[in-house]
């Protein structure tokens, strides 16, 4: 696994920002879905979605940055500050990528922006990408940002309207805003469906009392 660099080992502990190792290859099982610039997102600051359903990730993945200006890391996109971001420091396009153990279900991807602050640094047009590993990437779906202030909000999906899956996502700054060149984020969160709890079969008051009979007492 590539080292670390010194000055974000505090922000590595944090939020697990190492340069992820290739995996084996894979091939997906579903077509990504969406070409072009799609109007997919929401400008206001609340989630588009039911927050009883839905659950941020961030902290499960390791997380990894195109480039960055120093002291201007991932610490300052994860600290769910809108005062403090992270600032690239190297050619387009800027990626933030976050790679997890497990092959992982994407629902919504958001980004916190400020034109009003941030101007020519602004991200304007944005690509997420999905898959196996950093070098076998698919374009999921190419979103226009706009002058956005606060969090926008990037539906996920397949073709047949389920969230995407898989082990890596990816969000990529294709443009900025004046034709900027370096860009600024003042955060990102991932979303994924939560996990529905089992549900008992058998009353509280009357459990099974055997091995045989407990094997059954939840539906999956």
């Amino acid at each position: 696994m590539a080292a670390r660099a010194a000055e974000d080992v505090d922000a590595a502990e944090e939020v697990g920002e190492l340069e992820p190792e290739g995996g084996a290859d894979y091939v997906p099982q579903v077509r990504l879905m969406h070409s072009g610039i799609d109007d997919v997102g929401s400008a206001v600051g609340k989630e588009p979605f039911d927050v009883h359903q839905y659950q941020e990730i961030g902290n499960d993945g390791v997380w990894s940055l195109s480039s960055r200006k120093l002291d201007f890391g991932i610490r300052l996109l994860r600290d769910g500050r809108d005062e403090t971001y992270w600032q690239s420091d190297g050619p387009q396009p800027h990626t933030v990528t976050i790679s997890f153990s497990s092959r992982r279900k994407f629902a919504y991807m958001a980004l916190n922006t400020s034109y009003q602050h941030d101007e020519s640094y602004t991200p304007k047009v944005v690509e997420i990408r999905a898959g196996p590993r950093i070098a076998n990437l698919t374009e999921v779906v190419t979103a226009d940002v706009g002058m956005n202030e606060g969090w926008f909000y990037i539906k996920l999906e397949k073709e047949d309207g389920q969230p995407i899956e898989d082990f890596v996502i990816q969000l990529a700054v294709l443009v900025n805003h004046q034709n900027g060149k370096d860009t600024h984020l003042r955060g990102v969160r991932i979303y994924a469906p939560r996990q529905r709890q089992l549900t008992p079969l058998s009353e509280p008051t009357m459990p099974f009392s055997t091995n045989a009979f407990a094997r059954f007492e939840f539906i999956r």
